[in-house]
């Protein structure tokens, strides 16, 4: 479902200044030579309404959109400061809720990115969402705006154009050139994007998202909000119950991103994200030589680690070839670093993850990339039924209006050198292909948020924090527990992976869902376990050829590559 963007014609009165048009191409590091932060919005207190008298839109008028979901799409102020003025599109999904004679109200989902679709993720877990909410909640999923389906940052013509300009580019540059190279390719990148958005890039905050969210909230017919966020998507949940407390019913806001340095400078948001990373691939290792070659490929022949390394080392030199594959090509450096990366996101990927890198080291790539999904490179996927790919787009769009972030391209591959030193794993990854873009982005924000994050909700927020998570470390979840106070309680599950969701722990599953519907609460320091082996032993029927897998409840969600073809 495409919904068209409604943009403020010229002379709408909507403020396009903020937006500054330049051409990529000049965007080279020989022509910027200052460090200029982007400092956009206020930074003080927060307001617990809107800004001004919204009109709450709804009732919603929800219609059948297959298989048993409803959709629809809401019209929300562009400017909140402004709500009479020009108006944006919200697109919703709704899973009915099972136990429609006990239902309570509607549960709002987020999957994170920013730019995840929520739509999509209804799509494909509406049914899990709907067991962990004991069948008593409609499952709405939305995507905020600049993503997907709902009025959405597009930086190229269509989906030919975006292709071409994606074609044969790595994860991540290798090299003095290859860096310069990409960095001016990117900033053609946010060019385009600030050309092609103009009236919409100022309004994309968390903040502004924080505000539809509330008015989504109204037109569902629910006095307060209960909501279920996953990893960005807590950072917009807290936004909310700060800016919103009186009218939080119930938010679990699972794998935490730290909000503080989510909105403080993008340099050390990023590298807090990436500080556990190492200890999620030494578990990873652990785990597999402890389980033994019967459930993991790459056990009983010397150290796990020592061989990812030295498989790394070769590709760094000269990538394998992947020939069996729908398109036979190869398998290079910057992929599996991001591959291997991007698996750490979910335990259950990991006995597919060993199959792959132990046949990559016998010289064929072909099953890491067909196991994982990953594409090879000139090969991007794509999100929807038009073929074009919003999330990069919608990411950048959100991450750099959020976070401060220097605009001196000179000082990138330092920040990237100094994320390898904090990761190895994900430095290179998470720094060249997340966070570069907002180096150059062309947009500043009409209103953002950036604490303080201490105000007490009408109900407490359940927080859930990993103990070996990738991107989203406890560390970060107990800061905002010490934030919240009172107004939040803690729930840790020891486990691996990012979220708790996808890890099987039937203690953490039966704390949410007495939560959601009853307001329960755990009690403080209370640890769950995940339920099953990192390696579970293959099925009896299995011929050995592919690797064990587990049943996933949902998507997980994964990092965008604004240049790079990852796997997602």
């Amino acid at each position: 479902m495409r919904v068209r963007s409604v943009l403020p014609p010229p002379g709408s009165g909507v403020r396009r200044s903020r937006v500054r048009r330049r051409s990529g191409l000049r965007r080279s590091t020989a022509l910027v030579s200052a460090v200029l932060l982007v400092t956009v919005g206020p930074a003080g207190p927060a307001s617990p309404a809107p800004p001004a008298a919204a009109t709450v839109p709804g009732p919603v008028a929800w219609s059948g959109c297959e298989d048993g979901f409803e959709c629809a799409s809401v019209p929300v102020p562009l400017d909140h400061a402004r709500p009479a003025q020009a108006t944006i599109s919200i697109a919703l999904i709704r899973y009915p809720a099972s136990d429609r004679t006990r239902r309570i109200g509607s549960l709002f989902v987020n999957p994170g990115g920013p730019g995840a679709s929520g739509v999509q993720l209804v799509r494909g877990a509406g049914a899990a969402f709907d067991e962990i909410a004991g069948g008593r909640f409609d499952i709405v999923g939305f995507d905020p705006r600049g993503v997907g389906a709902s009025t959405s940052v597009r930086c190229f013509a269509g989906a030919q154009e975006q292709a071409l300009f994606y074609a044969n580019e790595s994860v991540f540059p290798v090299g003095r050139a290859a860096q310069r190279r990409y960095q001016v390719k990117l900033g053609a990148f946010t060019g385009a994007c600030g050309t092609r958005n103009a009236g919409l890039l100022p309004y994309l905050s968390t903040a502004a998202a924080a505000r539809d969210l509330d008015l989504l909230r109204a037109a569902v017919g629910d006095r307060q909000l209960t909501y279920f966020g996953l990893s960005y998507g807590t950072a917009l949940g807290a936004t909310y119950a700060n800016l919103f407390p009186g009218r939080v019913r119930a938010l679990v806001l699972d794998g935490v991103t730290d909000p503080v340095a989510y909105t403080g400078s993008l340099f050390d948001w990023v590298a807090g994200s990436l500080r556990d990373t190492e200890q999620v691939l030494a578990g990873f290792a652990a785990g597999c030589a402890a389980a033994g070659p019967l459930r993991c490929a790459l056990a009983g022949r010397g150290d796990v680690r020592r061989r990812i390394a030295a498989l790394l080392a070769r590709l760094r030199y000269a990538p394998v070839p992947a020939p069996d594959r729908p398109v036979p090509g190869l398998l290079d450096y910057p992929t599996t670093q991001a591959m291997i990366f991007s698996a750490l996101y979910s335990a259950g990927t990991w006995p597919q993850l060993a199959a792959g890198l132990a046949a990559a080291e016998e010289g064929d790539g072909s099953l890491l990339l067909n196991s994982l999904g990953g594409p090879i490179p000139g090969q991007r996927p794509v999100a929807d039924g038009a073929g074009y790919d919003n999330v990069a787009d919608a990411q950048a769009g959100i991450l750099c209006t959020d976070s401060p972030a220097p605009r001196d391209p000179s000082r990138w591959p330092a920040f990237v050198r100094r994320l390898e030193r904090i990761s190895p794993t994900g430095g290179a990854t998470f720094g060249w292909s997340t966070a570069l873009a907002c180096g150059s982005w062309p947009a500043q924000a009409v209103e953002r948020y950036a604490g303080p994050w201490n105000a007490r909700t009408a109900h407490p927020v359940l927080l859930i924090g990993v103990t070996h998570d990738p991107v989203t470390p406890l560390a970060s979840a107990w800061k905002l527990a010490r934030l919240m106070g009172r107004s939040a309680v803690l729930l840790t599950h020891d486990g691996y992976g990012h979220t708790e969701f996808g890890q099987f722990s039937i203690c953490t599953l039966t704390a949410v869902t007495r939560y959601l519907v009853r307001g329960g609460l755990p009690a403080p320091g209370t640890v769950c376990t995940a339920d099953e082996p990192l390696f579970p032993a293959p099925e009896p029927a299995s011929t050995g050829t592919t690797a064990p897998t587990r049943r996933i409840p949902y998507p997980v969600p994964r990092p965008a590559w604004p240049l790079g073809t990852a796997s997602r």
